[in-house]
């Protein structure tokens, strides 16, 4: 859990990568004050960078690595530890459990605590990947049905 201390802002960072300028970050932080939207989703609505950036920025950002899941093979005794409400409410799959350790994956890594505080997992530790939530959203209904 101590990975997820956050130290530069969604901005800053895809400024220091190129992706973004100081204008353009200001004009996206003046619609998110109207809109209460999250950032990174004003940012591809404007289409000032795509899913892909943003979500490796998340990663790079919550220092949690980045993996694609299309092809991952989700077995039904992993995805029974956590209900299909909270994978959709969340955003997030269980990958993998070994001993007491499980691993999940999140579309948005500020989600962590949230999962992490969650009395169904209390007795694990948990390892945590980062993928693109338009990939993630498709695994969940793949995983747990329409």
């Amino acid at each position: 859990m101590e990975k997820s201390t956050v130290k530069k802002k969604l901005g800053e960072i895809l400024i220091s990568m190129g992706k973004l300028n100081e204008e353009k970050l200001q004009k996206a932080l003046e619609r998110q004050k109207v809109t209460h939207a999250k950032l990174g989703e004003i940012l591809i609505e404007m289409e000032l960078i795509t899913e892909k950036e943003m979500i490796h920025t998340l990663a790079i950002q919550y220092h949690y690595p980045f993996i694609q899941i299309e092809n991952y093979q989700f077995t039904k005794e992993v995805l029974a530890l956590i209900p299909k409400c909270l994978a959709i409410q969340l955003q997030c799959l269980p990958m993998d459990k070994i001993g007491d350790f499980v691993s999940f994956v999140l579309a948005d890594p500020a989600t962590v605590i949230e999962l992490s505080q969650q009395e169904i997992f209390s007795k694990y530790k948990m390892n945590f990947f980062v993928t693109m939530p338009s990939t993630l959203k498709l695994a969940i209904k793949k995983c747990y049905g329409e």
